[in-house]
């Protein structure tokens, strides 16, 4: 055999029993030249190739011995990898069967970066038909890389799964495109770089990848690290962005818009810490070395926004005065509410507006979250309904819904959903909800 089609990368901590799942479906997928790359990031109990062997597909591990994070160990698989093109895959999502039937990387005409149909398992809204159905089709080449840039923009998405694509690893090599060494964040920065380095891309038509968000992933995790990775993700990114000549307006406001959103999800983390939190990160943030990365004169924040970031470079920043600074770019959308106030979306954001809620001496009644893993749970100590179970049971009798989302088109869907609410209000940036 020669050289592998594609390498299918995964970084997996404690995953052992989820393993043999998606090693199956990548067996299953159709792929004729496929290798697996697991890298055990710090697992009590590391996987051995002999274990999980697959005898469609070889499969290697990679052990890091202690756990460095998901940017990280992708990184060193890349590294590792010989294959034409690298898919990233999580060790808790699925895998469509024959999904690279008929695959030949020779037909994407060197394309470097290729568009996959990505499915949203928990309520369909980061499933990428919006992007991707109107391309299906297209040939392969410059032109469909801009009509999916040009995509983005109008959506107002920043892409944000890096499972959603596959990538030539000599590109990735050629424009020292890595991800940021973090745990969160590194997926929106890779995809970024990537965007911006490309010259090329195609589309391959057949469903390929089904999402699903676990209550206790990292992504609904809440910790001053994690608080601290965007503020290591903007650096990453704004370190890339000076090595560059980013000339084209298009990718201009693609890098702009990336940036903007890591600012945001650093406040959305920051306000929701505990004062001793908030106070030891702003120790370590006055102390962390690449805090000289600047933003590039061509970006430029709103007011807002950018105070922000003049405050996380700050030497006399507190944590009382970016948390002031935070909340205004956050919550200038929320009125003052009493009585039956409801929050849409269990999740860093939505537990952000619950800590300003109570500083403001505001209660919430309750979660909303579409997610049917989160139904019937207790988020931030309140109840989880479906918006459906909320509406029949009477819940939402004269409540407030406030959208706790900071993707704007997840925004705008969730505030069609609630078009029969008079009293709802949007705190993702710039989104109004009418």
């Amino acid at each position: 055999m020669g050289r592998p089609a594609i390498s299918f990368v995964m970084p997996s901590l404690n995953g052992q029993n989820r393993l043999p799942e998606i090693i199956g479906d990548l067996a299953a997928s159709g792929v004729q030249d496929g290798e697996i790359i697991i890298v055990d990031d710090g697992s009590a109990e590391p996987p051995t190739s002999l274990a999980l062997g697959s005898p469609d597909m070889p499969v290697q591990v990679i052990v890091n011995g202690t756990n460095i994070g998901p940017g990280a160990s992708r990184n060193k698989a890349i590294a590792a990898s010989e294959a034409d093109y690298v898919c990233f895959v999580d060790d808790d999502d699925m895998v469509e069967a024959g999904a690279f039937s008929g695959f030949d990387p020779d037909a994407l005409d060197g394309a470097d970066i290729v568009l996959m149909r990505f499915l949203d398992e928990n309520n369909g809204v980061m499933s990428n038909d919006v992007l991707v159905d109107g391309l299906i089709g297209e040939p392969a080449g410059h032109a469909l890389l801009s009509s999916y840039r040009q995509s983005l923009l109008r959506h107002e998405i920043t892409p944000l799964q890096c499972q959603a694509y596959l990538f030539r690893r000599a590109m990735l090599l050629e424009n020292d495109v890595r991800f940021p060494p973090t745990w969160l964040a590194e997926d929106q920065v890779f995809l970024t770089k990537a965007l911006l380095a490309a010259e090329t891309a195609a589309v391959w038509p057949t469903p390929y990848y089904r999402y699903q968000t676990r209550p206790a992933s990292l992504k609904t995790s809440a910790s001053a690290e994690r608080c601290h990775d965007f503020c290591r993700a903007l650096d990453d990114l704004l370190r890339f962005l000076a090595a560059r000549d980013v000339a084209d307006e298009m990718l201009r406001t693609i890098a702009r818009q990336s940036a903007e959103r890591l600012v945001r999800l650093f406040c959305i983390r920051f306000v929701a810490l505990d004062a001793a939190d908030q106070s030891d990160l702003v120790r370590v943030l006055t102390e962390r070395t690449g805090a000289d990365a600047s933003l590039p004169p061509w970006i430029e924040m709103p007011a807002d926004m950018l105070g922000v970031v003049e405050e996380l470079n700050a030497t006399g920043v507190t944590a009382r005065s970016l948390t002031q600074t935070a909340g205004r770019l956050l919550f200038s959308g929320i009125p003052a509410t009493s009585g039956n106030n409801f929050i849409y979306c269990c999740g860093p954001m939505g537990r952000a507006v619950r800590a300003h809620l109570a500083r403001h001496g505001m209660t919430v009644s309750g979660f909303l979250d579409d997610n049917a893993a989160f139904k019937g749970q207790q988020f931030e100590g309140c109840p989880v309904f479906d918006l459906d179970d909320a509406q029949r049971n009477g819940a939402l009798e004269g409540a407030s819904v406030i959208i706790a989302n900071p993707q704007p088109n997840i925004a705008d869907k969730i505030g069609a959903k609630l078009s029969s609410f008079r009293d709802r209000h949007a705190v993702a940036f710039d989104i109004v909800v009418p």
